[in-house]
C-alpha cells in the first residue's frame, strides 16, 4: 500500500513538473567532428535542439559546408525520429547537401547524409523499399574505397535494422553476422559506432522473438550508454528492455519490466521528452493491467490522460496507446461503459504502422460490449479481432519461415545444427499458439450456445471454424472422458488416416492409436494414462503425461512417415475434462536429421577410410568391391540364408584385413556377431555394413576422377609413385588436424624408366614433407590460421625433357627472410639465379627447430646432387608472395620414349 502511494505521489509530482533533475543538464555544445554530433543527439536531442537550430541558421552551405552538414544531419534525424510536420520542406535542402558533399569530396558527410536521405524515403514516402535497399548497397563500394570501417559498420547496421523491420529476415541476419565479424576484426573503433551496432543487434534479436538474447543485448547497450553518458540512448533502451522482458507475461518478468519502464520514465522526464513520458506511463498502465492490479493501472492511466490534455499532445500514436491501455485496465476492473468510450477514442486516433495493434483495440471493444450485454456489437468486434489476429498470425508464420531459411542456408556448419533445433522448437511453439487459438474459439462458441436467440449465429461461427480446420495442415481433434473422438476435428485427420471411414464418436485408441506400430503393452499404458488424467486436476496430468508418445513412425500405404503428437489438457473448473491432440507430419524434418547424421558419420570416417584406401591401392580395392558384390548377391539370391551369408561375409572380412582396410574388417566382424545373435532376415542389421562400404565408395569415387590418386593405372605411372609416398603424409596431416582438400595428379609421360621412377619418388618425398612442414604445420604452430591442403603434381614432355611440377597452397616462401639468411651465412646467389637457390646449399634451412623431417638443411642439397647426376635441373619458386610454392624438376627424356 505504501509503495503504491509513493508511486502515485511521484506521478503527481511529474504532472506538476516538481520532479528533481537527475543531474545538471549539459549546456555547452562542443562540436568538432561528426562523432560529436552523434554523441550530442544520443545524449539529449530535445535539450540540444534549440542551440543546434540556432547555429544552423547562422551558417550557410557556401561558407562552412562541413559544419553546416553536421548540424543538418542532427536536425533531419530529429525530424525523422519524431515524425515532424513539414519534413518535406527540407527535402530539397537535404538533396542539395548530399550532392554538395559528394562534389567537395566530404565522404564521411556524404555517406551519413545519404543514410538520412534513405531513412527519410523509407519512412515518409511511397518509394519502393527495394529501391531504397539498393541505395544502401550502392554506398558500400565507396565505404570500402575510403577504408572507413567505422562508417561501413554504421551503414550496414542501419541497413540491417531496416531489413528486419521490413521482414527481410534472411538478408538482415546475413548482414548482422557480417557486421559482427567486421567489429571483431577492427580495433580503435569509436565507441559511438560500437554502441550503435549493439543497439541494432538488440532489434535483430527482438524481431526474431529471441527474447533472452534481446534482453542481454539491451542490458549491454544500457551499460555502454551509461559509461558514455548517452542519456537519451539509455532511456530508449530501458524502454526496449521493458518491452522485451514483458513479452513472456510471467508475473516476475512483468515486475522486472515495470522497474525498467519506471527508470526510463525518470530519464524521459529529465530530458523533458513529453511524447516519451506518455509512452512510459502508458507502458506502466499496460504492465499493471497484466498483473491484474487494475486500480493502480487506472490511477496511472488517469494521470496519463490528464498529461495529454495539459500539454496538448496530439500525436496519434501517443493518444492511441494511452487510451487503449486505459480501456484495457477499465475492462479488467469491470468499468465496461467507460472502457467502451476510451476504446472508441483510441480507434479514432489509430494509424497504420503505429505502435498499437488494431487487434488489441478490437479485443478491448469486444470485452467491453460483452460486459455490457450488447451481444451483436460484441460479436462484430470479436469478428474484427479474429480477422486481425489471423492476419498477424500469417505474417508471423512468414517471418518464422524466413528465419528457418536463414538457418538452412548455412548448410553443414556445426553451429547451425544447434540453431536448427532451436528453430524447430520455436515452430512447435507456434503450433501450440494456433492450438490455443482453436481452444479459445471453441470456448467462445460454448458460451454463446447458452443463448437461444444466438443459435443461428453460433452455427455460422461453427461453419467458419470448420473452414479453418479444413484448411490447416495439422490433424486436430479432442478426446472426451470416455476416450472417444468429438466432432469438430480438422480435415487433415482424414488425409493422415485415409482408411478410416468415420472419426466422430469413435474410440480414440481403436481409431487412431492402433494405426501406429505399438505393442499391446504400449497401447494399454497410453489408455490408462489418459483415463487417469481425464476428470482429475492438473497434478494427475503432470504424473501421467510423460507416458504419452510425442513422435511415432507411421506407414501410410507404401510411404514411411513420422508424426509428431502434441497433447494439451483442456481444463474446466480446475479439472481436465478433455484433451486436445495435434498430429503433424514431421517426415521431412526427420529425413533432414538423418541426412545430417549420415554426413557427420562420413566426415568422421573419411580420414581413416582415405588412409586405408591409399595403402590398399585401386587394384586391391577393386577386389574388395568384388567380394562385397558377392555378399550383396548372397543377400538377394539366398533369401537371407545365414550359412551362405556368413561364408561370403567371412571371405570379405579376410580380404579387407589382408589389404589393411581395418574399418571394413571390424564392421564385417561385428555383422557376423549380430547375425549369429539375431535372425538373418532382419534388414536393419545390414545398415551399418552398407554405410561403411558406402563410405569407401564415396572416398574412392571422389579421388579417382580425372586422374585422381586412386585412379586405375597400368605399369609404372606418376599415380603409383605418389600412392607409395602419400599414406604417411595423410597420417601426419591427420595428427595435426589439417584436412587434405584435393590432390590433383596429371601424368602425360607415356613410359617411365626405373631410374626415373626412383628419382621422382625421392623428389616427391622431399616436396611433400617440406610442403606439409613449412607450408602448414609450422605456420599452425606459430598461431597462424591455415586452411585445407591442396596439392597439384604434373608430369609432361617439354623440349626433349621430362618436366615434373609440384605446387601447393601453403604459406609460401618468405623472400625477405631468405635474403637475410643468405647475408647471415655469407652466401651469394650466382648471376641470373633466384635467392631461393640458397635452399639447395648445405646447412641451409628456414625451420625454427629440427624435426624428424625438416630442419637439418641436408635434404634439398642431396636432392639437387641426385638430379645433377641424372643430368637434370631442379628449382624452387613462390607462386605468389606469402602464398603457395612451386618446385620444377627437369630430366633428360630417355631415348626411344614416346613424346
Amino acid at each position: 500500500m505504501v509503495k503504491s502511494l509513493m508511486i502515485m505521489l511521484w506521478l503527481l509530482m511529474l504532472m506538476l513538473g516538481l520532479t528533481p533533475a537527475l543531474e545538471a543538464r549539459v549546456q555547452d555544445l562542443q562540436i568538432n567532428s561528426f562523432v560529436d554530433v552523434q554523441r550530442a543527439y544520443m545524449t539529449d536531442p530535445e535539450g540540444f535542439l534549440p542551440e543546434v537550430r540556432k547555429r544552423f541558421d547562422q551558417l550557410s552551405l557556401s561558407q562552412q559546408p562541413q559544419v553546416w552538414m553536421w548540424y543538418l544531419w542532427f536536425l533531419m534525424t530529429y525530424e525523422c525520429d519524431n515524425s515532424a510536420v513539414g519534413i518535406s520542406d527540407q527535402e530539397a535542402v537535404l538533396t542539395q547537401s548530399v550532392t554538395e558533399a559528394r562534389r567537395l569530396n566530404l565522404l564521411e558527410e556524404w555517406v551519413l547524409l545519404k543514410q538520412v536521405q534513405i531513412y527519410w524515403k523509407i519512412s515518409f514516402t511511397k518509394v519502393d523499399r527495394k529501391t531504397a535497399f539498393q541505395e544502401y548497397a550502392e554506398l558500400l563500394p565507396d565505404l570500402k574505397t575510403m577504408g572507413r570501417k567505422d562508417l561501413e559498420i554504421y551503414i550496414l547496421s542501419e541497413y540491417a535494422a531496416t531489413l528486419f523491420m521490413d521482414n527481410e529476415i534472411i538478408k538482415a541476419s546475413e548482414t548482422m553476422i557480417h557486421v559482427q565479424e567486421m567489429l571483431d576484426s577492427t580495433t580503435g573503433l569509436d565507441p559511438i559506432y560500437v554502441v550503435r551496432f549493439k543497439s541494432r543487434r538488440f532489434f535483430s534479436f527482438y524481431y526474431q522473438d529471441q527474447w533472452e538474447l534481446a534482453r542481454n543485448a539491451a542490458l549491454e547497450v544500457i551499460d555502454l550508454a551509461k559509461d558514455l553518458k548517452l542519456t537519451y540512448f539509455e532511456m530508449i533502451h530501458l524502454s526496449n528492455l521493458g518491452m522485451a522482458v514483458a513479452k513472456s507475461k510471467k508475473p516476475e518478468m512483468l515486475r522486472e519490466s515495470q522497474q525498467y519502464y519506471q527508470e526510463a520514465l525518470r530519464l524521459a522526464q529529465y530530458l523533458d521528452l513529453k511524447h516519451d513520458i506518455v509512452f512510459m506511463m502508458s507502458a506502466l498502465v499496460s504492465v499493471k493491467t497484466w498483473l491484474n492490479e487494475y486500480d493502480e493501472a487506472m490511477k496511472i492511466g488517469a494521470r496519463t490522460l490528464e498529461f495529454l490534455d495539459r500539454y496538448g499532445i496530439k500525436n496519434a500514436e501517443a493518444v492511441t496507446y494511452a487510451y487503449t491501455v486505459m480501456a484495457a485496465a477499465e475492462v479488467g476492473a469491470g468499468r465496461f461503459d467507460v472502457a467502451r468510450e476510451h476504446a472508441h477514442i483510441a480507434l479514432g486516433h489509430h494509424t497504420e504502422g503505429g505502435n498499437t495493434d488494431l487487434s488489441e483495440i478490437e479485443r478491448v471493444l469486444y470485452l467491453a460490449y460483452d460486459g455490457l450485454g450488447d451481444k451483436e456489437k460484441a460479436y462484430l468486434h470479436l469478428r474484427n479481432y479474429m480477422t486481425k489476429f489471423t492476419q498477424l498470425s500469417k505474417e508471423k508464420e512468414s517471418r518464422e519461415y524466413n528465419k528457418a531459411s536463414v538457418r538452412m542456408g548455412l548448410g553443414l556448419m556445426r553451429e547451425e545444427n544447434a540453431i536448427s533445433r532451436q528453430k524447430i522448437k520455436e515452430t512447435e511453439r507456434m503450433r501450440l499458439v494456433l492450438t490455443f487459438l482453436l481452444v479459445l474459439s471453441i470456448a467462445v462458441m460454448f458460451l454463446m450456445a447458452r443463448s437461444v436467440r444466438e443459435k443461428k449465429l453460433i452455427r455460422e461461427n461453427r461453419l467458419k471454424m470448420q473452414t479453418i480446420l479444413d484448411n490447416i495442415d495439422e490433424a486436430i481433434l479432442t478426446i472426451d472422458k470416455d476416450l472417444t473422438i468429438e466432432s469438430g476435428y480438422s480435415a487433415y485427420l482424414k488425409r493422415l488416416f485415409p482408411m478410416v471411414q468415420r472419426f466422430s464418436r469413435q474410440d480414440f485408441m481403436m481409431t487412431v492409436m492402433s494405426r501406429f506400430q505399438l505393442s499391446r503393452e504400449d497401447q494399454s499404458m497410453i489408455r490408462e494414462s489418459l483415463k487417469a488424467s481425464l476428470g482429475e486436476d492438473t497434478l494427475a496430468w503432470d504424473f501421467n503425461s510423460h507416458i504419452l508418445p510425442i513422435e511415432l513412425p507411421y506407414t501410410n500405404g507404401t510411404r514411411q512417415q513420422y508424426l509428431a503428437l502434441h497433447w494439451v489438457p483442456i481444463e474446466n473448473k480446475s479439472r481436465i475434462h478433455k484433451i486436445l491432440l495435434g498430429i503433424r507430419d514431421v517426415t521431412e524434418r526427420k529425413q533432414l536429421e538423418q541426412r545430417i547424421d549420415t554426413e557427420q558419420k562420413l566426415i568422421e570416417r573419411m580420414p581413416v577410410v582415405m588412409a586405408e584406401l591409399f595403402r590398399a591401392g585401386p587394384r586391391h580395392f577393386s577386389e574388395v568391391v568384388a567380394e562385397a558384390d558377392r555378399l550383396e548377391q548372397a543377400f538377394e539370391i539366398c533369401g537371407h540364408d545365414p550359412k551362405e551369408i556368413l561364408r561370403s561375409l567371412h571371405s570379405l572380412k579376410g580380404v579387407a584385413r589382408a589389404f589393411g582396410m581395418r574399418l571394413l574388417s571390424s564392421v564385417c566382424h561385428e555383422l557376423e556377431d549380430r547375425i549369429l545373435r539375431s535372425t538373418a532376415d532382419d534388414p536393419a542389421i545390414y545398415s551399418t555394413f552398407r554405410e561403411a562400404l558406402q563410405a569407401y565408395h564415396d572416398v574412392h569415387q571422389r579421388f579417382s576422377k580425372d586422374g585422381g590418386p586412386l585412379a586405375e593405372v597400368q605399369g609404372h605411372s606418376l599415380h603409383e609413385i605418389v600412392q607409395g609416398v602419400l599414406p604417411e603424409i595423410i597420417l601426419r596431416l591427420k595428427s595435426h588436424g589439417i584436412p587434405l582438400e584435393s590432390l590433383d595428379i596429371r601424368d602425360e609421360v607415356q613410359d617411365w624408366c626405373m631410374g626415373d621412377v626412383d628419382l621422382i619418388r625421392k623428389t616427391l618425398v622431399h616436396c611433400l614433407n617440406n610442403s606439409i612442414d613449412h607450408g602448414f604445420i609450422f605456420p599452425q604452430q606459430r598461431g597462424q590460421n591455415v586452411g585445407s591442403v591442396a596439392i597439384k603434381i604434373a608430369a609432361h614432355y617439354r623440349a626433349g625433357q621430362i618436366e615434373v611440377c609440384f605446387q601447393d597452397n601453403g604459406a609460401g616462401l618468405n623472400l625477405e627472410h631468405l635474403r637475410e639468411l643468405a647475408g647471415k651465412l655469407k652466401i651469394t646467389a650466382p648471376v641470373g639465379q633466384s635467392v631461393t637457390d640458397i635452399l639447395f646449399e648445405d646447412g641451409v634451412s628456414t625451420a625454427e627447430r629440427v624435426t624428424d623431417t625438416s630442419g637439418r638443411g641436408v635434404g634439398l642439397s642431396a636432392l639437387r646432387a641426385l638430379v645433377r647426376d641424372r643430368g637434370g635441373h631442379i628449382e624452387i619458386m613462390p607462386v605468389s608472395e606469402g602464398h603457395g610454392t612451386l618446385v620444377q624438376l627437369r630430366i633428360p627424356q630417355p631415348q626411344g620414349a614416346l613424346a
